[in-house]
């Protein structure tokens, strides 16, 4: 096993965008290769680094985070992604709440072409975003009710 050097989150925060991309791409390359167990641990520090920052720093190494998985080998990045994801879901709901929101907020100011791959990479983020937006806006979804499955 690879021992991962501690990182210094808010330094990393601190960065002006380019660097932070930067930073963050070589991290998550080289975190890609090491086991899903401590990749996980990891990304589980820096999720808890991260959520403790002020909210428009979180809010640049979120936005970093995803463009930097944007930039990444795919496959890769989807293996960074998932275990992103698996550490996420364990964490406490206003933490996955703040997450989707700043998610949301930020895939508003990136490209299609970035949006498209964000997607690819954690389907269910922006999909809550959709699903939300729907509910707020009054839209009825597809599914058809269960209790009358006769009529058709």
């Amino acid at each position: 096993m690879t021992q991962q050097k501690p990182i210094n989150w808010a330094m990393i925060a601190d960065m002006p965008e380019q660097g932070r991309e930067a930073e963050l791409v070589a991290f998550f390359n080289g975190i890609a290769s090491l086991s899903e167990d401590s990749r996980r641990g990891v990304l589980k520090d820096m999720i808890q680094a991260s959520i403790v920052l002020p909210p428009e720093k979180e809010k640049g190494l979120t936005k970093s985070r995803m463009k930097s998985w944007v930039k990444m080998d795919r496959e890769k990045a989807k293996g960074v992604a998932a275990s992103y994801e698996a550490v996420m879901n364990k964490m406490p709901g206003d933490v996955a709440f703040k997450r989707i929101s700043a998610v949301r907020a930020i895939a508003k100011d990136l490209s299609p072409e970035e949006v498209d791959v964000i997607r690819i990479l954690q389907p269910g983020v922006l999909d809550a975003e959709e699903k939300f937006l729907n509910v707020s806006r009054g839209v009825q979804s597809e599914k058809k009710s269960r209790w009358a499955f006769w009529k058709k």
